[in-house]
């Protein structure tokens, strides 16, 4: 399977020091976040990449490429010039057709989890796979929301005002979509906040009678802010922290 990571984003959050590094590059334990993310997605059987890169994206191709990795694994680089949203960065990648993976950039999955993703989505019968985390009230807000009938996803909100809450379950942002997607990406219009989004898209097939289930993730690492810098490279701040 090929695996999209989009990795263009200014990662404003996270200034200044995305002032000179992309968020892609920053440190998650000592490494780099997008490092661990291609290793760990390799390892579960991903065998191609295509990764959309923008702001200071040279520096994310001229690292991948001196540390090798670019080498051992087929790497693809695609650039999203204007930072539209994430079904806007899609929107700049050939798709080679069959079923393919999305992850951002800033989140990491343990390679248990997702070898069991990418096996719950070719046994399951379903045509998107997402993957699914329980989150706070605050937290749900600058994530997202999905509604759950059974164990099928029928509606999901990215980042709901309070009154959107369908449930505390939220989408991470990484799925695997069919080859059917790409009209939807393309028609997808922009959303209230003004960007292309991938829930959107997602919200979108659903309504065309896509079926879409979900596998819940209680382990992963998520770089947004400055604090979970701390958190993530400094362990013994986390309970300071929190």
């Amino acid at each position: 399977m090929d695996a999209v990571i989009l990795a263009a984003g200014r990662g404003r959050r996270l200034r200044p020091l995305t002032d000179e590094l992309p968020k892609a590059l920053l440190p998650v334990d000592g490494r780099p976040l997008l490092e661990q993310l291609i290793m760990n997605l390799s390892k579960a059987g991903i065998e191609s990449f295509t990764l959309v890169v923008g702001f200071l994206g040279d520096l994310v191709v001229s690292f991948l490429k001196e540390e090798g990795l670019a080498g051992k694994l087929e790497i693809d680089f695609v650039y999203q010039r204007e930072q539209l949203g994430s079904a806007h960065a899609l929107r700049q990648v050939k798709l080679r057709g069959g079923d393919y993976l999305v992850s951002a950039c800033d989140c990491l999955y343990p390679v248990g989890y997702l070898k069991k993703f990418l096996e719950f989505h070719f046994t399951g019968g379903q045509d998107i796979t997402l993957a699914l985390k329980k989150l706070s009230p605050e937290e749900m807000s600058e994530s997202s929301t999905v509604l759950l009938e059974k164990d099928k996803v029928t509606k999901i909100i990215e980042k709901p005002s309070r009154e959107e809450f369908l449930s505390p379950i939220a989408c991470a942002p990484l799925y695997i979509f069919p080859p059917g997607s790409e009209g939807f990406i393309q028609g997808v219009k922009k959303s209230k906040r003004g960007e292309y989004e991938i829930t959107s898209v997602i919200q979108n097939m659903l309504d065309s009678g896509y079926g879409a289930r979900g596998l819940q993730v209680k382990e992963w690492a998520h770089l947004s802010d400055t604090r979970d810098l701390l958190r993530l490279n400094f362990p013994y701040l986390k309970r300071l922290l929190e």
